[in-house]
This record gives structure tokens, C-alpha cells and sequence, in this order.
């Protein structure tokens, strides 16, 4: 199954849910909160046209929350003067894309950031200029190369590879903003959740966690009373039956002296 996904992420944050690929009915493995942020870097100096896009993220719930904070940011930038647009970085000279979420790689979430940045891009002319972008031989570890070929591969950035065999280095060659092709559906182990949806909705786990918690502490109580109730009842019938047998003891043995006295006094008679 599919999603639509909007062209851009309008709302100045939402909350992605993932899961996993293979199994979407599964445990929520992450839960992140990604804010929108887009500013002119020379605000109030008047006339210009240049944009910045930040797309910060941090993981805040899901079976993969870690106790240390899991954060980083996706950038881009749009240079008037220059008709360039960067999908990596604020400036035309250097960038990078790093997902820092150790252990989900491969759950599309670097896709779908970039696929914000890529329809942000669409917005400027058409013949604005796709700012080169440079793959290091460092980054292709193990099935990491393929992952990130791949990444850029989907919205039709083709790259001239220092060695077409190992496709572990190489530059973007030159393009246009007109041959992005943004995607229009995405799988549906990623949901965007509006913020105040999803305060919401943590808000009534937790209530619903509490009451839970009060209704278990409520039969706690109630097995602690039982139990004692029951221990007293076991001690009282113990007692009573101990009673019991001395009473019988007491009354055996008042009967054999009693039977040792006749005897006795039969014998002196």
C-alpha cells in the first residue's frame, strides 16, 4: 500500500511514525519529530531572494529511543545571484547528507526528508542549477554505497563515477531543477502525524497508562487484603484445632489417672 505524500512539508513540524518496511502492522520503531524552517539569510538587508531550508529532526519515541538524544539536520539553499540551488548544504561550496539514527538505516527516512528538499527545490525557475554534489569512497562501507547510490539515484540525480565497477566515488553531473523528479507516493511504513495530533494521542496513552496503573494498584491492594484476611483465618484455625487436641490430650489424661486411682485404690483394698 501507498501514500500521497504533499509536495512540501508545509506545517512548521509534524512527526514521522516508521515502521518497518517488511511488516507494517509491527512495533513502532521510531518516532521523530522533524521541524521546517525556511529563512532568507540576508533577512532586512531588502530585495533578496535567496533561501535556506533546515529540516532538523530528533528521535523522541519508538522501540529504537535511545537514553542519548538521536538529533540532526537535513539542509539546502537556494542562491539567486547565482540561479543554483544546493540540496546538501546552506552554501554552494560544501554539504553533506548524514542521517544520524544509528540501527534504521533503510526504513526510507533520509528519502523522505530529501524528498521535501527536492520539492522545495521545484519551487525556484527551471533552469535554475542543481549544485554538484560529491560521493567519497568513505561513505561506500558495506551496504552503505548501495543505500546511498540509491538514495540520490530515485529523483534522477545521475552521477559520473570514478570507477563505473565499485560506484563508490564520483560527482552529480550537471542538471537543472526541472530534471528532479520529486515522488509523488511513498510507502506507507512512514506517516506524517500532525504534533498537536500526536501530543494528543500521548496524552490519553498516558492517561489510559495511569488508570491502568491505579487499576492494578487497586488489585494489589485487594489480593493484599485477601491474603491477610486469609492468614488470619489459617491462624484461627490453627489455634483451634491446637486448642482442640489439648483438650483432648488434657481430658485423655485426666482419664488414665483417674482409671490409675481406681486401680491403685483396688489393689489396697
Amino acid at each position: 500500500m501507498t501514500v500521497v505524500i504533499p509536495r512540501l512539508l508545509t506545517a512548521p513540524a509534524v512527526v514521522l511514525i516508521v515502521r518497518p518496511r517488511d511488516s507494517q502492522n509491527a512495533e513502532v520503531l521510531a518516532e521523530l519529530l522533524v521541524e521546517r524552517r525556511e529563512e532568507d539569510p540576508f533577512e532586512g538587508r531588502g530585495g533578496s531572494q535567496d533561501r535556506k531550508l533546515t529540516l532538523r529532526y530528533i528521535l523522541v519515541g519508538g522501540c529504537r529511543l535511545s537514553p542519548h538524544v538521536r538529533k540532526g539536520a537535513f539542509h539546502a539553499s537556494y542562491d539567486s545571484g547565482m540561479k543554483t540551488v544546493s540540496l546538501t548544504s546552506h552554501t554552494l561550496y560544501n554539504g553533506a547528507v548524514d542521517l544520524t539514527l544509528p540501527g534504521l538505516e533503510g526504513n526510507g527516512i533520509g528519502s523522505y526528508l530529501m524528498n521535501v528538499i527536492v520539492s522545495w527545490a521545484k519551487q525556484f525557475p527551471s533552469d535554475t542549477t542543481v549544485n554538484t554534489i560529491t560521493l567519497l569512497s568513505l561513505q561506500a562501507v558495506g551496504d552503505n554505497k548501495e543505500r546511498r547510490n540509491k538514495f540520490y539515484e530515485q529523483f534522477r540525480i545521475v552521477f559520473d563515477y570514478d570507477d563505473p565497477t565499485t560506484r563508490a566515488a564520483g560527482r552529480s553531473r550537471d542538471m537543472l531543477t526541472s530534471a528532479l523528479i520529486p515522488r509523488e507516493k511513498w510507502s506507507s511504513n512512514i506517516v506524517a502525524q500532525d504534533v498537536a495530533e500526536y501530543a494528543r494521542e500521548r496524552n490519553l496513552a498516558c492517561e489510559k497508562a495511569e488508570e491502568r496503573a491505579r487499576l492494578a494498584d487497586a488489585e494489589v491492594e485487594r489480593l493484599r487484603r485477601v491474603l491477610t484476611e486469609e492468614r488470619i483465618r489459617m491462624e484461627k484455625h490453627h489455634r483451634q484445632r491446637v486448642q482442640h487436641v489439648a483438650v483432648r490430650f488434657l481430658f485423655g489424661a485426666a482419664i488414665a489417672c483417674v482409671a490409675a486411682a481406681w486401680v491403685t485404690s483396688r489393689a489396697f483394698s
